[in-house]
């Protein structure tokens, strides 16, 4: 059985790819610090019936703040979980590693100010 009080991650680096026949697309997060508490699939625990949560700071493109909390209770059969998440101000011409080799566009010029996402997934739909 899985019981775990928390696991912290500090300084870490993400990159995501992904790969079509036009090419890789990579996007990434610096500075990121990832805090996870509790999980636990043990039904003796007292943590047992507490859901995970999830708090997850980084850079994305290295340029913009990013802050999103995520609550997933592990012990539903059902996939369920509550996202919350800002990122700040960052060049939309950061967005051309990802969008130039995957779609064949690139953006020349632009600003994205902010994003906000408030998420809720109830029996894996997302509203």
């Amino acid at each position: 059985m899985i019981d775990v009080d928390s696991i912290n991650l500090n300084n870490g680096r993400i990159r995501i790819s992904e790969r079509k026949a036009t090419g890789e697309g990579t996007l990434g997060f610096d500075k990121v610090r990832i805090a996870i508490s509790p999980i636990s699939k043990d039904t003796a625990s007292p943590r047992y019936k507490k859901p995970t949560n999830i708090h997850f700071t980084g850079y994305f493109l290295g340029e913009a703040l990013l802050d999103a909390h995520f609550s997933y209770p592990l012990f539903e059969k059902d996939f369920d979980m509550d996202v919350h998440a800002t990122v700040g101000s960052f060049s939309a011409k950061r967005l051309n590693a990802w969008v130039v080799p995957l779609e064949r566009i690139e953006i020349t010029d632009g600003m994205v100010s902010s994003g906000k996402i408030d998420m809720t997934v109830r029996d894996g739909i997302s509203t």
